[in-house]
């Protein structure tokens, strides 16, 4: 190997190394930050579609029980109906 090739291979390592120390360093602010209660904006929002999608499930589970309930009562219902006839 030449030392031009060595060198290139030097620097994309010391490059790559770079790249991981400032993603490191990153999530340690983010850590931090969430820890004294100081959210990035990206985690904040994150965490607010987390909710937004949990209320709508929870909507969606409630809106399922009610068709459900109408469904159970309405159906003794028929049945005296239909008896009746």
């Amino acid at each position: 190997m030449s030392v031009a090739g060595s060198r290139y291979i030097a620097v994309v390592l010391q490059v790559e190394m770079s790249q991981r120390m400032e993603k490191r360093e990153k999530m340690r602010r983010d850590l931090l930050a969430d820890t004294g209660g100081d959210m990035s904006a990206e985690r904040e929002e994150m965490l607010q579609k987390r909710a937004y999608a949990q209320v709508l499930k929870e909507q969606a589970a409630e809106g399922k029980i009610e068709d459900d309930i109408d469904k159970i009562t309405t159906y003794p219902s028929a049945c005296v109906a239909l008896a009746t006839i």
